[in-house]
């Protein structure tokens, strides 16, 4: 019986991580993209001048930058379960 629940949580676990290994690639393209957003709005900001477009690319850097910090924190969690649940499984078996 105990052998038993133990299978079903081990089960449990390869399933959690199986999620979090695909939310961490679902996840990888989003942070490139962002990154390379980020890198446009720096290079194009560094070519103009001081005017009202500087300040608009300033403030969409900034909300890149707000977004990409987000999403390397949820990167970050996701990774850290992974990593913990692999221990789990390690403990485990």
């Amino acid at each position: 019986m105990l052998a038993e629940a133990v299978g079903r949580t081990i089960e449990g676990v390869e399933a959690r991580l199986a999620e979090v290994q695909q939310q961490l690639l679902d996840m990888e393209p989003q942070l490139s993209v962002a990154q390379q957003a980020v890198a446009d709005a720096r290079r194009e900001f560094l070519a103009i001048d001081g005017t009202a477009k500087a300040a608009e690319l300033r403030e969409e850097a900034e909300s890149l930058l707000a977004q990409m910090r987000h999403d390397a924190e949820s990167y970050a969690r996701l990774r850290l379960t992974r990593s913990l649940l692999e221990r789990g499984i390690c403990l485990s078996g």
